[in-house]
């Protein structure tokens, strides 16, 4: 690919990781071949965590009008204990970017309608002292939402459990809940 960027930060530039960024990147291109720039970091986490240092994945790409981007946060990384393995977590980041590009796809020929992106989760994590949480996917995964993002429901009132549904949309970090709102079948999952 002619427009990837590869870069690393306290993180050792192995020549066969870098061949591994260049096939993941290769793939993607062929795959949506509309993808004019890619960037990928590896950077290491500044201090050790539990004794190992982290290796994140940030990926970037971009289309003509968009940019999806996909990024191992240290807190995620963290909370799925992805240790050292950066080959598993570099394939995180970009099946991330990777869905983020389908999803663009399909709504670009018209595949997908507004209402087929409500889906229902529930809260997970809250941190009300910085107005954002995490929902529960009903894939499995975690979900970032800011307290902008909720309609017709106060922050304080979330509680761990709580059954929602919300709109995915892409972030400038990856994918979020943009909006959030009580799931009709039950305002909770202690209901």
């Amino acid at each position: 690919m002619d427009h990837l960027e590869i870069s690393f930060h306290r993180a050792d530039p192995s020549p066969t990781l870098k061949a591994d960024i260049e096939e993941y990147a290769a793939e993607l291109q062929r795959r949506f071949p509309r993808i004019y720039s890619m960037r990928v970091a590896i950077e290491g986490t500044a201090a050790p965590v539990n004794g190992t240092n982290l290796l994140l994945a940030h990926v970037q790409v971009r289309v003509p009008g968009q940019e999806f981007v996909s990024t191992n946060e240290h807190q995620k990384a963290v909370r799925n204990q992805l240790a050292a393995d950066i080959r598993s977590t570099l394939r995180n980041a970009f099946a991330a970017v990777e869905r983020q590009l389908e999803r663009h796809q399909d709504k670009q020929r018209g595949d997908v309608k507004p209402h087929e992106l409500q889906v229902y989760g529930q809260v997970a994590e809250l941190h009300p002292d910085q107005d954002y949480g995490y929902l529960l996917t009903n894939t499995g995964g975690l979900l970032y939402f800011h307290r902008s993002s909720l309609i017709d429901i106060p922050f304080d009132a979330l509680q761990r459990g709580d059954k929602v549904q919300y709109v995915e949309a892409a972030g400038d970090t990856g994918p979020t809940a943009s909006k959030v709102w009580r799931s009709g079948n039950g305002n909770s999952a202690r209901a």
